[in-house]
């Protein structure tokens, strides 16, 4: 697949018990140092808003990402089928937590590669070593400058020897979903700067 107008695009699928998993990944994928490049993540609706399957969003991602923790919850499920449906590989994580029998029996038959973890800022540096090992995996196709291929080659070896601290909490408004960016790049319409306490809208 190749990049669409130099964005990479992610779909991060959670219940609603893992608001700061979404915040921590969202900041972990926006210090992945791919400057030629954005990141436009959109995400399972939050408590409150309509409960949807994001089918286009899902479709059109070349990553998607799985958490699961106490329960499993609308449309979590549903947005796992759209993805398998689509030809999409699921990267998928599990919190070490006590989990209900749907939950326990989803992990048992959703015939997934789980990868447990403690905490939010774990996760986000587990999700952030698997998504530069794919884009260093297919680098040539998404013509990435050679010099930014060597950049993250780096930025990966760094990760694996837990020489780079995961980015702090503090600075929220990566865990919405949208266009998120660091900053020193343009905004478009609807992105957010990490670390602005604007809230991300939809692209």
């Amino acid at each position: 697949m190749t990049v669409l107008a130099h964005r990479l695009r992610l779909f991060l699928s959670a219940a609603t018990d893992l608001e700061a998993e979404h915040e921590a990944i969202g900041q972990a994928v926006a210090h992945i140092p791919v400057p030629s490049l954005g990141w436009a993540i959109g995400r399972t609706p939050r408590q409150g808003e309509a409960q949807f399957v994001a089918w286009d969003d899902i479709a059109s991602a070349d990553f998607f990402v799985l958490l699961l923790g106490c329960d499993i919850r609308a449309p979590v499920g549903a947005e796992l089928w759209a993805a398998r449906r689509a030809g999409k590989p699921v990267l998928a994580y599990r919190k070490n937590v006590r989990r209900t029998q749907a939950a326990q029996a989803f992990v048992t038959h959703a015939a997934l590669e789980w990868t447990a973890y403690d905490a939010p800022r774990q996760v986000a540096r587990l999700v952030q070593i698997a998504l530069v090992e794919a884009i260093l995996s297919r680098g040539p196709a998404r013509g990435l400058p050679p010099v930014e291929r060597d950049t993250l080659r780096g930025f990966l070896e760094q990760l694996r020897h837990g020489e780079l601290e995961t980015p702090s909490l503090e600075g929220k408004g990566a865990g919405g979903g949208g266009v998120i960016l660091v900053p020193g790049k343009d905004l478009p319409a609807g992105g957010v700067l990490v670390g602005e306490q604007k809230e991300v809208q939809d692209e």
